[in-house]
């Protein structure tokens, strides 16, 4: 009997066994593999074999059944027997000795008639076509009322079998796939305490059998794809049109309107490498069937040549066939196949691949086919990728800007049209910009949180701007996407803080941990927030009277001496209102839009000012990053306050200091200042006699300042050296909130006075602040446009400070608003900002 399998073959021989039973016939059922079991010596088969005939002979009205002739038909032949099982029982078919019962599906029928044509004459092949809808209803209904027992099964809940088994389970014929999923079903819901099946059991049975979510298979549940398309965005940063076409093949099977005689969808993901090509294939497995396993990739560059096909559809061999694509499809018919840079694979391969795109099918080496029709099929290529980069000969130089024009023009050159023709959707993945980049280091991060030797940690981190900028500037290329970003990521923060693990170099208990980067490298501070609570409870300071109430402390004194008294609290509150009114207000999004619609224009990336206008929205963004920053500093203090009755002075200063550099990066892009400038220290009028080298060091003392000042304001600092017989002294790249306003007016000459029994000594160092250059410019052609910028500037003649050591330490401000102090150490550390403010703002 042939058919395609879950037809009812078996079935059918089990009620024609019964029904001969009562004249007194047998049915002897033994497969190849009874016949071989447990032998030792060559020629034990053959003797089984013989006797097995000479038992089973018709006269003793007894019937063989044997479930897969073509088992037989390949088993039994070994160094010193070449002819098959069902070679050796062949005389006695013919002779009418054997009456013999079995099945085979069409594809093997096919292949069994090709290894031995005397099939054809010796068996009388009769066909079994899968069952009507209306029969299959009508038997399913029978069943299931038969199989239930004491279990009530709803009518709806057989029709929602029968309409689930022809739309998943294709690759079974009915009734049997009907059936199969009703059983399943009773056995699960026998152990379940209510004895009632309806239609949603069907469906978490199916959802078990397929992997595909239960939202998807029940045609009564609503689907939210605006919340889908965020979960793909979520995991997918910036590839919008990639998630949409995804999302549309999901609605389309959810829906049933997808085409059952072909796969789910056939997608082609094209352009630059890291992307999120890859990543949106296995974001589509996890989703649909619950596994990121459940993708099966294939690296196309291994089918170069005409002899890689045996790899997709088997080459007659075992271990071929095992690995081959076929098998992995037919083992797990719901998946997503993902043929990566299938542009490589050979033309052959194309071709064959023709067939799975249109029909949903492919037929291995031995004939049997495989289903396509449950997977969805991703190719991905990096075609045209490239080209828009020019190699910059001629006389006028085009700009290299890429477009999806190039990546479709390089597939229309590669595939031919019969090819294309077949893939439902060719979808253009764009580079990825500074600010994607950024979104997707944040999914990194977080995603790092969540292994092992963190999640299981108290520690509560905090990741600075300075440090987000860090690994942007390591790890972003927009030629290579976001693989350089995870490997940098592993080098600069992971590999050294296995070290600290590893080694133990890290506090105990509950710590928060703040990373942030010098520029240099990415640093770790680890703070226990119960380090400051031990003692007795923090008072505030002396408050200054203003005749209108307590004493208001400035952001400027929490963050130089935090008592975490309820006024620096209220403070606190005051400042991230403020902030959150800013980002929130008119102006806010104006400014915004502004900068958005002067990237739509036509000629913007041709623009040269267009630089600025992607420096102000990456500061923008900065800002808003930076101010989610204090929002987690202030929710932790808040948790701290509520759990000890009172904050960590630690905190409070930090949560201070976060909130007064929002606030700086909220004045940057309102007066659109730049956001990194560079800093020259030189000697100047000096006396002739007095010490170069003495003169030198005072100069880089006030870099080392500036130095200071940078990392405590957590901004990132690059080193310019110069050349040989340049210059002594590196020139000094600051980026961050508020570093062009704030260290303009230190434009100017810094003296340093020392008294000694000759008199008085003075070193003058002269300071240069000029905004950097913007764009992506070599290390040579910086340094050439900084030496200009500073050139052009007209040697300052202002005093800014003086400094003095002894014979009592003092610092005083002479420019702009005066001021002076006895903090000389604290203003050398890089406090002399936040010193002259509370200086002012007391006066």
């Amino acid at each position: 009997m042939s058919g395609e399998h879950r037809v009812g073959k078996t079935t059918f021989y089990h009620l024609l066994a019964q029904r001969l039973a009562a004249d007194g016939w047998l049915v002897f059922e033994a497969s190849g593999a009874d016949l071989m079991a447990g032998q030792k010596w060559f020629g034990e088969l053959e003797g089984r074999i013989q006797r097995t005939v000479n038992e089973l002979t018709v006269k003793k009205k007894l019937i063989w059944y044997i479930p897969d002739l073509l088992q037989i038909a390949l088993s039994g032949t070994h160094q010193g027997q070449a002819a098959s099982i069902l070679d050796q029982i062949m005389p006695a078919v013919t002779a009418g000795r054997l009456i013999i019962w079995t099945e085979s599906s069409a594809s093997g029928m096919a292949k069994l008639l090709r290894l031995n044509t005397s099939v054809r004459s010796a068996f009388e092949v009769v066909r079994m076509d899968p069952m009507e809808i209306e029969e299959a209803t009508t038997l399913a209904h029978g069943v299931a009322a038969k199989l239930a027992g004491d279990i009530t099964i709803d009518t709806a809940a057989v029709d929602v079998a029968i309409t689930s088994a022809r739309q998943y389970l294709s690759t079974s014929s009915m009734p049997g796939a009907v059936l199969d999923l009703i059983k399943v079903t009773i056995g699960r819901m026998a152990k379940a305490p209510t004895r009632h099946i309806g239609p949603h059991d069907i469906i978490v049975t199916l959802a078990q059998q397929t992997g595909l979510p239960a939202s998807i298979l029940d045609n009564q549940e609503r689907v939210d794809l605006g919340a889908m398309r965020a979960h793909f965005a979520e995991r997918v940063i910036g590839q919008d049109e990639a998630v949409n076409a995804v999302v549309e093949r999901i609605a389309m099977l959810k829906a049933g309107l997808n085409d059952l005689t072909k796969p789910i969808g056939v997608l082609m993901f094209a352009g630059s490498t890291g992307t999120g090509k890859t990543e949106l294939a296995k974001t589509l497995a996890d989703f649909l069937f619950g596994s990121t396993d459940r993708m099966i990739r294939l690296d196309m560059s291994e089918f170069q040549t005409p002899e890689s096909t045996a790899k997709i559809i088997g080459g007659g061999d075992r271990y071929s066939e095992m690995d081959s694509l076929i098998t992995r499809v037919r083992k797990q018919p719901f998946s997503v196949v993902l043929l990566d840079e299938f542009e490589k694979a050979h033309p052959n391969v194309w071709d064959l691949f023709l067939q799975v795109f249109d029909d949903g099918r492919l037929s291995d080496s031995t004939g049997q086919e495989a289903d396509f029709r449950h997977c969805i099929i991703i190719l991905t290529t990096n075609l045209g990728a490239t080209s828009h980069r020019t190699s910059g000969l001629g006389f006028a130089r085009g700009v290299d800007t890429f477009s999806s024009e190039q990546i479709m023009r390089a597939v229309n050159q590669t595939f031919r049209p019969e090819f294309q023709n077949r893939i439902d959707k060719i979808i253009v993945f764009q580079p990825l910009t500074r600010d994607l980049m950024r979104g997707i280091l944040k999914k990194e991060l977080a995603q790092l949180l969540q292994r092992r030797g963190l999640k299981d940690r108290e520690w509560a981190v905090e990741w600075e701007a300075s440090a987000l900028e860090f690994l942007l500037e390591k790890g972003f290329t927009p030629e290579m996407g976001a693989r350089p970003l995870k490997r940098a990521i592993d080098q600069y923060v992971i590999a050294p803080l296995a070290a600290t693990i590893v080694e133990r170099r890290f506090p105990e208990g509950d710590q928060f941990v703040f990373v942030r980067s010098d520029g240099k490298a990415i640093q770790a501070e680890f703070v226990d927030p119960d380090a400051d609570l031990e003692g007795p409870a923090a008072t505030a300071p002396q408050a200054r009277s203003t005749g209108e109430g307590s004493h208001v402390p400035s952001l400027p004194e929490i963050i130089l001496s935090a008592s975490a008294a309820p006024q620096e609290q209220h403070a606190l509150a005051v400042a991230m209102d403020e902030i959150e009114a800013a980002l929130s207000s008119p102006a806010w999004e104006e400014l915004q839009a502004g900068c958005l619609e002067r990237m739509q224009a036509p000629e913007f990336w041709q623009r040269p000012d267009r630089h600025a206008t992607l420096a102000q929205l990456a500061l923008m963004d900065r800002v808003k990053a930076a101010a989610g920053t204090a929002r987690s500093l202030q929710a932790r203090q808040d948790k701290g306050r509520e759990r000890a009755g009172r904050s960590s002075r630690e905190l409070v200063s930090r949560l201070a200091l976060q909130a007064y550099l929002v606030k700086e990066g909220i004045a940057d892009a309102f007066a659109q200042a730049p956001v990194e400038v560079a800093i020259a220290v030189e000697p100047a009028l000096n006396r002739a006699d007095s010490s170069e080298a003495d003169a030198t060091q005072w100069c880089s003392e006030i870099l080392d300042m500036y130095r200071n000042w940078a990392v405590r304001r957590h901004m990132q600092v690059t080193e310019i050296a110069g050349r040989p017989g340049d210059r002594k002294l590196p020139w000094l790249l600051v980026s961050g909130f508020g570093a062009h306003r704030i260290l303009t007016p230190e434009t100017g000459l810094h003296v340093f006075e020392e008294d000694d029994k000759e008199g008085t000594e003075r070193f003058t160092a002269r300071v240069k602040i000029v905004p950097a250059p913007l764009g992506d410019l070599s290390q040579d052609r910086l340094r050439s446009q900084l030496k200009g910028s500073f050139a052009a500037l007209p040697a300052p003649a202002n005093v800014v400070r003086r400094y003095r050591n002894a014979p009592s330490p003092l610092v005083r401000q002479i420019s702009g608003t005066p001021w002076r102090t006895g903090k000389l150490d604290a203003v050398m550390a890089g406090d002399f900002d936040l010193i002259g403010l509370m200086q002012t703002t007391a006066a």
